[in-house]
């Protein structure tokens, strides 16, 4: 009886060292596929906490660099509407040139005040330039439209807000010009100009007011520029940033594979040893109970 309760006991002990050495080859073997030292905290309670602090900061990097790329189409977008603007006031210009020269007759001047007119429809739609269903030039009220192509007051719809992006931590920049900066000046200096025109008459202060309309556009695309580059190397910094900080995740948490190899070879070693030895021991168990 007592050679039967001993090999229970060795048969128990063999069979959890057997388990402990399967569960050390799994840990391995989890290592060499993950690539990963640490993937509970238990297994490293500082260096987890590490990863969790880094994993983190490279989520608000990440964030930053969407805030950036979002700033960057939004700003091309309003400064290819500015360039657009601007040749429809050089062309409003020549015009009011051709219009202006003493052999110009009050037909050709009413034909150039109706391509005014139509230069001054343009101007309105550019205005209207959205991004995402989102009006670039109405300040923060992005859900109304800055001018009505039917309001003959060109009364400015939106406000002076200014869109703010946060491009790193702490660090905003301002995406948006206002429309009443750029664009309510200019529609009534081309109804002013359309009304000379109509009437057959030259304009008298329509190339100074126009050229006046073509200084503000090329200051606000100055403007757009100035932050655009900001942004581009507030990008540059935050990618440097990015990359010394996976370098240090990758210190803190990835294996050293080729150690891991070997310890995972060692611990399919060890276990298929203690399989081994478990069998034998079994057999031998089996060998004393037909005895």
């Amino acid at each position: 009886m007592a050679m039967r309760v001993t090999s229970n006991g060795q048969a128990q002990a063999a069979q959890s060292a057997m388990a402990r050495a399967l569960g050390r080859m799994n840990e391995a073997q989890t290592a060499v596929t993950t690539g990963k030292r640490i993937l509970r905290a238990s297994d490293d309670p500082v260096g987890a906490a590490q990863v969790q602090k880094l994993n983190s900061t490279l989520g608000d990097l990440g964030q930053y660099r969407r805030n950036g790329e979002h700033a960057t189409s939004v700003l091309n977008l309003a400064d290819g509407a500015l360039g657009n603007l601007g040749d429809m006031v050089r062309q409003a210009k020549d015009l009011v040139l051709q219009a202006n020269n003493a052999t110009a007759t009050p037909q050709a001047r009413a034909a150039a005040a109706e391509q005014i007119a139509r230069i001054k429809e343009q101007v309105v739609s550019i205005a209207g330039t959205t991004h995402n269903g989102r009006y670039l030039f109405s300040g923060q009220k992005t859900d109304t439209p800055p001018f009505d192509a039917a309001d003959p007051t060109n009364t400015y719809r939106g406000d002076a807000g200014a869109l703010r992006v946060e491009t790193d931590r702490g660090e905003y920049s301002v995406i948006n010009i206002s429309g009443d900066a750029v664009f309510s000046q200019l529609l009534d200096d081309l109804d002013s100009v359309r009304t000379e025109l109509a009437a057959g008459k030259p304009s008298a202060n329509g190339i100074a007011a126009l050229s006046g309309g073509l200084d503000r556009v090329l200051t606000a695309r100055g403007t757009l520029g100035a932050v655009g580059n900001q942004i581009t190397q507030t990008r540059d910094r935050l990618d440097a940033a990015e990359q010394e900080f996976r370098v240090l995740l990758s210190n803190t948490e990835d294996m050293d594979m080729a150690q891991a190899i070997v310890e995972m070879q060692a611990a399919q070693n060890a276990y298929e040893a203690s399989l081994a030895g478990t069998a034998r021991l079994f057999e031998q168990s089996l060998m004393d109970y037909l005895r």
